[in-house]
């Protein structure tokens, strides 16, 4: 957009963009969890019950995700143990994979 190429972005608000940014919807928040793991025992979870606990997070321009790293950042929970990586796509793979297993 910044170059002229594209009239019209349908993105999440990224700060390091100096764009007019119009709200739409708001996306719910889900995490994926292994069959077993103790969180799966509730219907819901807390940001603080995400503490400690080791997760996949895509990379974002500046790093990890931002969205959900300004997130977890807001509800005053330090941002966990990440494995960050550019290919959702093979993130996607492996859990795919490790659940049909």
């Amino acid at each position: 957009m910044s170059r002229g190429y594209v009239d019209l972005c349908f993105i999440s608000h990224q700060p390091a963009y100096s764009f007019k940014w119009y709200p739409l919807l708001e996306d719910p928040y889900h995490v994926l969890l292994p069959e077993g793991h103790p969180l799966t025992a509730y219907d819901s979870i807390t940001p603080e019950q995400l503490q400690d606990q080791p997760f996949l997070m895509c990379k974002s321009k500046n790093g990890m995700d931002t969205d959900i790293s300004r997130y977890l950042t807001s509800q005053g929970v330090p941002i966990p143990p990440v494995r960050k990586g550019s290919d959702c796509g093979a993130y996607w793979m492996i859990l795919c994979k490790t659940t049909n297993s």
